[in-house]
């Protein structure tokens, strides 16, 4: 019994990362519709984004399913990782406010360029939040090569990300995106900010 106690405990805790994890998943695939203004943009852009993301999507359900259960740590982790990513994603959300934010591959630039929040750290927070959630799936799988899932949607977002840049900087908007893009990072916070954050 006593043997059986930790196993149990450990088994729960995967399990229950594994639901917040697909839960999660369906909860940013149904905001694409309900959250963004998806109503203009690149179909081809969309259409390829929504491919990788499937298919990574499918990659990690598929590893955690038949594979073991990692050690609770790994579990652990990768629940303080979705939630964080859920946090970053309502907050940024919040910021705008009644107006919807572009979805990916829009044609046209945003109308302001907001700063405060997550912005104040990050360019692409709604991107962070996704890639912590695919950090986080891979984080919960035996298998090294799922890894490869959220460096593939790394690349995904970073060239969707810059296709986005592109619109603004061609905008009345370049200016002061210019001044912003100096102080922050496109998906990460910028070493020269953390250690800011960690001066005395």
């Amino acid at each position: 019994m006593t043997l059986s106690e930790p196993v149990n405990l450990r088994a729960i805790i995967y399990w229950l990362s594994v639901v917040a994890w697909i839960s999660t998943l369906f909860i940013y695939a149904w905001a694409t519709v309900a959250v963004f203004d998806a109503t203009d943009g690149k179909f081809k852009g969309r259409l390829g984004l929504v491919a990788v993301w499937l298919i990574s999507f499918s990659v990690l359900t598929y590893a955690m399913l038949v594979g073991e259960c990692p050690p609770t740590g790994r579990s652990v982790a990768c629940l303080i990782c979705v939630a964080l990513s859920q946090v970053i994603f309502w907050w940024t959300r919040r910021l705008h406010g009644s107006q919807k934010p572009l979805a990916a591959w829009a044609e046209q630039p945003p109308a302001r360029i907001l700063q405060s929040g997550p912005y104040a750290i990050v360019r692409h927070p709604f991107y962070s939040a996704y890639l912590l959630l695919f950090i986080s799936g891979a984080l919960i799988t035996v298998y090294f090569w799922t890894w490869l899932c959220p460096m593939t949607m790394l690349m995904v977002y970073f060239f969707t990300a810059v296709e986005e840049e592109k619109q603004v900087l061609r905008s009345e908007l370049e200016s002061v995106y210019i001044e912003y893009r100096g102080k922050t990072g496109r998906f990460f916070p910028k070493l020269s900010q953390l250690m800011h954050l960690i001066e005395p």
